[in-house]
């Protein structure tokens, strides 16, 4: 049976004086820290469209695993970490529960966990990710119409590879909370001819889904590539 671990999202912008030396902290160092403090993964994607440009996606046990001495010790034995850090702007974290999940993969279980394969059950070249708000009382309709018509119409798209909705756990970084909204929809996709396709356009625009699009704020969409692994 899959194990469904929490998604842990850290998304943020980079000074241009600090981009190159911030890659190379990240893809080597802070992972490799992140992964022996017990993520279960690290994958790193650029926004191609819309804001922050970058998504750093953690796949963690659950939120408990950042309320944890190791990883706490993350960030006081970093003597790397601090010194690029002006550089890094619109910084926000999220920790968010998989409510649906269609056609995702498992997460790999690794003895030895590297820094240079860190992927974990998101593995796509690109991605779409849709960040909104919606009143609570809505919460259990908006969930069956995800799995039971818009998601399975999305992946009628021969570019989309699977579609997971996440909603943000009670339960946050202990000293960090993320600003972000409250529901998650992540599409992995091949390719970024997804974005026109027709059938797109189509699962858009069914009643039900003008209807959540009406009662839906704070609407983020992302497109994104990945940069790591």
């Amino acid at each position: 049976m899959q194990s469904i671990t929490n998604i842990y999202t850290v998304r943020l912008d980079l000074t241009s004086e600090v981009v190159s030396e911030a890659t190379k902290w990240n893809n080597t160092a802070h992972i490799q820290d992140l992964l022996n403090a017990g993520f279960s993964s690290a994958v790193r994607y650029r926004s191609l469209q819309g804001n922050p440009e970058y998504l750093h996606l953690y796949e963690i046990p659950s939120p408990d695993t950042l309320y944890t001495d190791i990883y706490a010790n993350v960030k006081k034995n970093d003597n790397w970490g601090p010194q690029i850090k002006h550089g890094f702007k619109n910084h926000t974290a999220s920790i968010y529960d998989q409510v649906v999940m269609l056609q995702t993969m498992p997460t790999p279980e690794r003895s030895v966990k590297q820094a240079s394969d860190s992927w974990g059950s998101i593995r796509s070249d690109y991605l779409v990710t849709i960040r909104m708000d919606l009143a609570e009382s809505n919460d259990k309709d908006f969930v069956s119409w995800n799995l039971e018509e818009h998601f399975p119409s999305i992946l009628d798209i021969s570019t989309a590879k699977s579609a997971r909705l996440c909603r943000k756990t009670r339960k946050q970084h202990p000293t960090n909370p993320g600003s972000d909204p409250q529901w998650l929809a992540i599409y992995e996709i091949t390719g970024l001819e997804f974005m026109d396709d027709p059938l797109l356009t189509k699962s858009n625009s069914t009643a039900s889904a003008k209807y959540y699009h009406s009662i839906t704020s704070n609407l983020q969409m992302n497109v994104l590539e990945r940069i790591h692994p």
